[in-house]
């Protein structure tokens, strides 16, 4: 039977071989941390201010029909002082209480035209606060309801805020841009060419000890580096970094971890980004957080991995600076959470190059990687495979002989009677390059042996039959080339072209992309 052959996939995943970088972070990271990210990003990406005690005097039949919508924006026009600042503060009040009721209408009828000038020429700080307080609400809605802020005169008069010696309003104008920033992209290249990272400077001097404004500024920071589909423009970098730099001395954990979340948004963005991170030697500063808290602890090892899973250089970087010494307390953890983080780190630097994959034996660190590949909750077994993968794809027969001889094939074996394909292709990844490797030095019918025994054969043989289309072909290549009963043990394979060098190790590209 003739078939196209499945070829290897790991630099599709990673960074060793074909070395796409970009598709190295797309995939591999969007496996370990996207899921993390998305349901962080779109619980904290728009925040409504919502009080936690409306005013008895709220009537919540403020507005209950279209008649009323336009009854209120005229009295937020109002030339009467004391009629616009009641009907600005009852607006305020309905769109915290009933935030979609009547927007449209109300966007519609200009209302964002009309709170502008009570935010720059407010004879109170009341009404700016009020106002304010409005537009974080219209913001905190979809990309339509945000898009009638992306306006020079709404960009300025939330900026102009920013310098104002009341804590109050820097926090109100700072979660407003942070909601407009938060919508994406577009709406965040449209404030940041406003010049408001420079603007920033200013309450992050005067205000660095209030709580609120810093936790705020440090939120804004998230939605401005968070790349999603589109990496924050890198010409704002150099603006962004130095604000980070302070903020990463602050005291409070929750600052703290938002700072950490920003620099591995950046992380995750281009090289470049990266390489300005590490220009600027933050990243040198985030080892003080391993061991504080979980929290920050996970936070740090993403920031981490993320540079690892960077271009050679930057995982070099890492090594070259020490990592291992300030990760090696942490290596027999019994958290779960904290052990999932350290091998995904850890399996960045096996799929680096060959003296950066050969570093992890220096940590003594395989015997406790396989006991988890068959003790650990499934986060953190799912890691571990991705630790001895990336070390067998990068390994000589002589080295990958341990693993062999251990229980690595049986463990890995659970993998493939699970419903999780990426996986599945994993281990029929590392089966194939140990039947090459053993084959390339006469001994394929040991390996042939030992998958035999570990029940990986019958496994594999039960894929012949997936749904998915690359696992089936990927099957029926492994049992027609290696274990066909009429075959000729250790001959070249016709259908593809794998070649090894003296030392066992394939040169061939890796092209598989599942």
């Amino acid at each position: 039977m003739e078939i196209d052959e499945p070829s290897l996939g790991h630099s599709k995943l990673f960074k060793n071989c074909g070395k796409n970088f970009d598709s190295v972070r797309r995939d591999r990271i969007s496996q370990t941390i996207e899921l993390r990210k998305d349901k962080r990003d779109e619980m904290l990406r728009k925040r409504r201010n919502e009080p936690l005690l409306l005013p008895d005097k709220f009537d919540r039949a403020i507005i209950t029909s279209i008649d009323h919508v336009a009854k209120l924006v005229q009295e937020c026009a109002s030339s009467n002082r004391d009629v616009a600042y009641q009907a600005v503060f009852n607006l305020r009040l309905h769109l915290s209480s009933k935030h979609e009721l009547y927007l449209d209408k109300l966007l519609e009828l200009n209302i964002v035209d009309i709170l502008v000038p009570h935010l720059v020429n407010g004879e109170t700080a009341d009404v700016k606060y009020n106002a304010a307080w409005a537009l974080t609400n219209i913001a905190s809605g979809d990309s339509q309801h945000t898009s009638f802020l992306l306006k020079e005169s709404v960009i300025m008069a939330l900026g102009s805020l920013l310098c104002d010696a009341n804590p109050s309003l820097v926090e109100q104008s700072i979660w407003a841009l942070a909601n407009i920033i938060g919508d994406g992209p577009v709406p965040r290249e449209f404030v940041l060419r406003s010049n408001i990272l420079s603007i920033l400077n200013q309450p992050l001097n005067q205000h660095y000890n209030s709580i609120p404004v810093m936790k705020q500024l440090s939120w804004m920071l998230i939605n401005i580096c968070r790349r999603k589909d589109v990496d924050v423009p890198i010409e704002y970098v150099p603006q962004i970094i130095p604000i980070l730099d302070v903020l990463i001395s602050h005291k409070d954990e929750n600052i703290l971890g938002d700072v950490l979340w920003s620099i591995t948004h950046l992380a995750d963005s281009s090289s470049n980004h990266v390489s300005l991170l590490i220009a600027s030697g933050i990243v040198d500063k985030v080892y003080k957080f391993l061991g504080v808290s979980q929290k920050l602890t996970l936070s740090t090892l993403r920031v981490l991995g993320n540079i690892a899973a960077s271009v050679d250089e930057h995982t070099q970087y890492l090594l070259d600076h020490g990592i291992f010494v300030h990760l090696q307390p942490l290596l027999n953890t019994t958290n779960q959470k904290l052990k999932k983080e350290i091998y995904w780190v850890l399996s960045n630097f096996a799929a680096g190059t060959r003296p950066q994959m050969l570093t992890l034996f220096s940590l003594n660190i395989f015997p406790q990687i396989i006991q988890d590949l068959e003790e650990g909750e499934y986060a953190v077994r799912r890691e571990a495979c991705w630790v001895i993968s990336n070390v067998v794809h990068g390994s000589t027969y002589q080295e990958v002989q341990p693993f062999v001889e251990s229980k690595v094939l049986y463990f890995m074996k659970n993998f493939l009677e699970t419903r999780d394909p990426p996986m599945i292709v994993v281990v029929l990844e590392v089966v194939l390059i140990l039947l090459r490797l053993y084959s390339a030095h006469n001994n394929q019918e040991y390996m042939c042996q030992k998958i035999e025994e570990s029940g990986v054969l019958d496994c594999i043989e039960n894929l012949q039959t997936s749904s998915h289309k690359s696992i089936r072909l990927f099957a029926i290549h492994i049992l027609e080339n290696h274990f066909a009963e009429d075959q000729d043990q250790d001959v070249e394979e016709e259908e593809i072209t794998y070649n090894y060098d003296q030392t066992g190790l394939s040169n061939a590209p890796n092209k598989y992309d599942f």
